[in-house]
């Protein structure tokens, strides 16, 4: 097989969510006649990432945006760089409803914000500032019918690193009914990085979590829209496997984020 790609950079004005609390027409529809994997990938000398696109299975009805809140936006970003996520719908009609656990532009923090989405429409919510402690971790997105969910943390800027650099996050989104209780991970980076960060995110009161990796077991109990963060144990001054399992009582999502 041999790949293809699509440049969009000529039609950025076409293409980008914005501006936030806004709908807008920027989604984008891929098909094919048979299985493809698709990425999509944010080109940039100093703030780049690839993102692979999950098909049917982002598509739900109940996110829960998860977000690392150790380090800011780099401030000097023109335009500004925030942590946002923007959702799309696949259907004509699609009833949204975002809760915000922090201020996000336009609204409140835990303001119920309600939104009409037509096929293809797209709507982006966006932190205040960027600020870590202005990050949109433990926000909830519903919807009546499904819906695509991406988050974006952009220009991460981490002092630690040898350069002071800036680089983009983000993922697609796995909807509820698609996390789990059993997920294994292993580390993506060596100890000379700034972080290596597991956060788990509940989805219901009264999570039981379990984390072991070889050296440590850590259990807690987290409610809906909380979050737990550990870091890996080699990324602490420690040596270990890389390798860590997590257990649960009921369905958790979990995000991995490396600096």
């Amino acid at each position: 097989p041999s790949p293809s790609s699509i440049n969009l950079s000529n039609f950025v004005e076409l293409v980008e969510t914005k501006p936030a609390d806004s709908i807008v027409n920027t989604g984008l529809h891929i098909t094919s006649d048979k299985e493809v994997t698709a990425y999509y990938e944010v080109e940039s000398p100093h703030n780049a990432d690839t993102w692979p696109l999950l098909g049917r299975n982002a598509l739900g009805y109940e996110f829960i945006i998860p977000s690392q809140h150790h380090f800011s936006n780099y401030q000097y970003s023109d335009p500004p760089a925030l942590n946002s996520f923007e959702i799309i719908a696949t259907e004509d009609s699609t009833l949204v409803q975002i809760v915000p656990k922090v201020p996000i532009v336009g609204h409140p923090q835990n303001d119920t914000v309600h939104i009409l989405l037509n096929r293809g429409q797209t709507w982006n919510g966006s932190a205040v500032s960027g600020d870590s402690t202005r990050h949109l971790a433990g926000s909830f997105v519903f919807s009546n019918k499904p819906v695509a969910v991406t988050i974006s943390d952009d220009a991460v800027f981490i002092p630690a690193s040898a350069s002071n650099s800036q680089d983009i996050a983000g993922s697609q989104l796995l909807p509820r009914h698609l996390t789990g209780t059993e997920y294994s991970l292993n580390s993506l980076s060596d100890p000379v990085h700034a972080r290596d960060d597991i956060y788990i995110y509940a989805f219901e009161n009264a999570t039981s979590i379990t984390f072991n990796d070889s050296v440590r077991i850590i259990t807690r109990t987290i409610n809906r829209g909380d979050s737990i963060n550990i870091r890996f144990y080699h990324a602490i001054g420690g040596v270990s496997n890389g390798l860590c399992s997590i257990h649960s009582d009921k369905p958790v999502l979990v995000y991995h984020f490396v600096a």
